[in-house]
């Protein structure tokens, strides 16, 4: 793990991915005095290192990106936590993990464009469907956005093929849009790198809006290569594409 302070009151915690497989993990904490609010709180394993870091400060709250099982599991270690989530959140954490869905649901259900204040943060939150049917973008304080999966790298910094099933290509294609929109100075990522400028990222959304519409437009039918034909950047996690089947 490694810690890294993006400005004074911000942080990040860094894993390494466990094996070529999978992909490291970022969690990002948000520290007003003595209190803290977690963006992720990824596996129980990773958070347990977490909490030995911010052994002097209270959990305040967490706001998962999204309901998937490496950015909740840690849950289980906070003592009565805030949970923030949308309302499609319970249901992927029944998806997913259907036998802890009292502990791991949200507490609190947060709607689209509403804000929450946190010492000097003022967080505001978009439903951001595609990689989940939950995924939220949350933007902080107009400088920050963090994204959670629908924009992931590598921790060497090389680009990963959007992870989503079929049904949700246009979601996600409009989520990756909506990035656009707010152009915010700076992304958060999930999983790879923990920062990256808009001179950087735009490319990259451009790179897997091309990708995607080329799996959409070709109605599934493309090969990785051709779907891969426009974009600008190499690609690592090949084997996803082959995930994008038809809904059956």
């Amino acid at each position: 793990m490694i810690k890294k302070i993006l400005q004074k009151n911000l942080w990040c915690f860094q894993f390494d991915a466990p094996d070529e497989t999978r992909l490291g993990t970022n969690i990002f904490v948000l520290v007003n005095n003595s209190e803290v609010l977690l963006l992720d709180a990824g596996y129980k394993e990773y958070l347990t290192e977490v909490l030995t870091e911010l052994k002097d400060y209270t959990i305040k709250a967490v706001l998962p990106s999204h309901y998937h099982p490496d950015h909740i599991d840690g849950i289980r270690l906070i003592d009565h936590p805030v949970v923030y989530g949308n309302v499609h959140a319970e249901d992927t954490v029944k998806l997913y993990m259907p036998d802890d869905v009292e502990t791991l649901k949200p507490t609190h259900i947060i709607h689209d464009k509403e804000t929450l204040q946190f010492g000097d943060f003022t967080l505001t939150f978009h439903h951001a469907p595609g990689h989940s049917d939950c995924s939220m973008l949350i933007d902080i304080n107009n400088t920050y956005l963090h994204v959670g999966d629908l924009y992931m790298t590598k921790n060497s910094g090389t680009d990963v093929l959007p992870y989503v099933v079929w049904k949700n290509i246009s979601k996600h294609i409009d989520s990756l849009k909506g990035i656009i929109e707010i152009m915010p100075e700076n992304l958060l990522l999930s999983h790879g790198y923990i920062s990256l400028k808009e001179d950087n990222y735009s490319d990259g959304i451009n790179d897997r809006i091309s990708y995607l519409n080329s799996i959409l437009e070709s109605d599934n039918t493309c090969t990785t290569e051709e779907a891969l034909k426009l974009t600008t950047r190499p690609f690592a996690f090949h084997k996803w594409r082959a995930d994008i089947k038809k809904d059956l």
